[in-house]
């Protein structure tokens, strides 16, 4: 279902109200448009290839082609080449979260009215601990 010129014009505008402080980030960081625009290419793609098109399970690179307003050619690099988006070195990053995420939710680790209690590092004997 597309959508009305209405709902367009406000789901633009939305997306502009979003990208704005992105740019800002992006421009801070020495991220030219070129780069920007080349990624959003990448993700087009990418987005039309693992949620289908059209409610079709697997698409075609041509209808993706069709779908994203990429041209055959760059879908075809996108599919052909892994490594064609970039992807960040894994970090521990989710660890963390789980443990803030423990030590906010757990009723091991939260005292009275929701606080987090302090944790030890080591601590013998099966105590609260990060370790545990």
């Amino acid at each position: 279902m597309a959508p009305t010129s209405a709902s367009r014009a406000q789901l633009l505008q939305a997306l502009r109200r979003v990208l704005r402080p992105v740019v800002k980030v992006l421009i801070r960081a020495g991220i030219r448009f070129d780069e920007f625009s080349e990624l959003a290419r990448g993700v087009y793609v990418e987005s039309a290839l693992r949620d289908g098109v059209d409610h079709v399970k697997k698409p075609t690179r041509a209808r993706v082609s069709m779908a994203t307003g990429v041209s055959r050619h760059q879908v075809d690099y996108y599919v052909e080449n892994e490594g064609a988006l970039p992807v960040a070195d894994p970090t521990l990053t989710n660890i963390l979260t789980e443990v803030l995420q423990k030590w906010h939710t757990d009723p091991q680790y939260v005292g009275p009215y929701g606080i987090p209690l302090e944790l030890e590092f080591e601590v013998p004997g099966g105590s609260r601990c990060i370790r545990n």
